[in-house]
């Protein structure tokens, strides 16, 4: 059996500089599709953002830890003061790509300042996000 070509690595665009596809990509795309001219001629309603959710508590964040480890508790407590569930997160980034005008725009969930905010509040505010999760 003859083995496909692998595609080529695809090059990383700095911080500040708007992003374009990598030829082979815009290729494949073209050969499968009839109306690429809108997409290749800029007018094509796509936008690129750069999206941050911050700690999201999943099952895949979970399961790098032994549950039953020290280091499991000291983790927990991190991702509870700053962590958040998909059902509160997605929703806001969704709406916030949505309300975005221009490619290159940075969504972010867990700012700075909503950090330092969730830290300063912790002993106030007892989270536990890991109520509803088995084996957490």
């Amino acid at each position: 059996p003859r083995a496909e070509p692998s595609a080529p690595p695809v090059k990383l665009v700095p911080s500040g500089e708007p992003a374009s596809p990598p030829s082979w990509l815009l290729d494949q795309w073209v050969e499968r599709s009839a109306s690429a001219e809108p997409l290749l001629s800029g007018r094509a309603p796509l936008q690129v953002c750069t999206l941050s959710p911050g700690i999201v508590v999943t099952d895949l964040l979970v399961g790098d830890y032994d549950t039953s480890s020290e280091q499991w508790t000291k983790a927990k407590k991190i991702f509870n003061i700053l962590g958040d569930t998909v059902d509160t997160v997605t929703p806001w980034l969704a709406d916030k790509v949505l309300a975005t005008d221009k490619s290159g725009a940075k969504v972010a969930w867990l700012t700075g300042g909503k950090a330092f905010a969730r830290f300063a509040t912790a002993g106030f505010n007892k989270r536990d996000l890991f109520a509803d999760m088995e084996n957490a």
